[in-house]
């Protein structure tokens, strides 16, 4: 995947050479010197990552680190510190997303930014040893942590690439060490956290659009594509199908006499308690119209489920026509 990232040093020659390196995964790169350019670059656009190199003309990558998780336009995005050893807690401490040495190979590298960018995207993870568990319902969306071998490069990257949120190398070889891993893992749950935010609300508008919004019953944008797999499951199975258009009689009268607040508590409360976790008894003054499929009818799904809604509102108009509080029903073999 390319993005667009900015990498920001004090060097002009170490700002050429990084820009050579990612431009090679082409990723499109812009540089920057010190903190007034980056803030200048960040307002003419956003960023999918930043990289701070080193440190600035004006600041310490740790403080340029600090100043930009306090803008707005950056207090999210994944910044990456690229630091010492020594110098990684503190990087870790101002917000930074990750950390890597300086002389860190191309792959690895690269590697940590593919990761970045797939969870800033919230591109689904495939495995490290974890298909198993990415398969499970309870733990297809947690964050992962690898523990490795400082001197295992090659577990690092293809950790990395196959979904771990976060890789720690020796993470308790000294107090340093374990308080940096301690800060990385905050972050990583913190990462986590804006992905289920996220989910849930992606969640909440699907089903928003497939369910009418006074009585939380599925609507026609769910019930159509809905019925086609209906149409289809019919036709393997050679078993028929039918679809009862209803309708209550002076519902209108409802809403003129009491209000259409009133009338709205009924369809809320009423209905959805009529209708909801038990089968529906037919009664009370209302009409239905109901139109039924043949199993051979239903090769031609579209076809099929389009004729059968159209026979229901035929039925249903009938009903109203011949007196209401009734069911009629329409036979395919008498539709024509």
């Amino acid at each position: 995947m390319t993005a667009r990232i900015l990498v920001a040093d004090g060097s002009a020659t170490a700002r050429i050479t990084l820009k050579v390196r990612l431009g090679s995964a082409c990723h499109e790169v812009a540089t920057a010197g010190t903190s007034a350019e980056v803030l200048g670059l960040l307002s003419r656009g956003s960023v999918d990552l930043l990289i701070l190199n080193g440190p600035l003309a004006d600041m310490s990558a740790a403080a340029a680190c600090q100043l930009l998780r306090g803008t707005p336009a950056t207090a999210t995005t994944s910044i990456v510190v690229m630091v010492t050893g020594r110098e990684r807690l503190a990087a870790l401490c101002a917000g930074a997303t990750a950390t890597l040495d300086p002389a860190v190979e191309d792959e690895i590298l690269l590697a940590q930014i593919r990761r970045l960018l797939s969870e800033s995207q919230q591109e689904g993870p495939v495995s490290f040893g974890m298909a198993e568990l990415r398969a499970r319902p309870n733990s297809c969306d947690a964050a992962y942590a690898i523990v490795t071998d400082a001197g295992s490069r090659n577990s690092y990257a293809i950790a990395l690439d196959l979904g771990a949120g976060e890789v720690l190398a020796d993470p308790f070889a000294d107090a340093g060490a374990a308080d940096a891993s301690a800060i990385a893992l905050d972050g990583l749950l913190a990462r986590k956290s804006r992905k289920d935010r996220k989910r849930a609300e992606t969640q909440r508008q699907l089903e928003e659009a497939i369910k009418d919004p006074l009585t939380g019953l599925f609507n026609r944008r769910y019930a159509e594509p809905r019925m086609l797999q209906i149409a289809r499951n019919a036709a393997q199975s050679g078993t028929g199908f039918a679809i009862l258009a209803l309708d209550l009689d002076h519902f209108k009268s409802i809403n003129d006499q009491l209000g259409h607040a009133a009338g709205d508590a009924v369809l809320a409360e009423g209905i959805r308690a009529a209708i909801c976790g038990q089968p529906i008894r037919i009664g009370g003054t209302r009409q239905i119209g109901v139109s039924h499929a043949h199993p051979h009818a239903a090769q031609d799904a579209a076809g099929v489920v389009t004729g059968v809604m159209q026979r229901a509102d035929l039925a249903l108009m009938a009903a109203k026509k011949a007196g209401r509080n009734r069911v009629i029903a329409s036979h395919p073999e008498r539709a024509a």
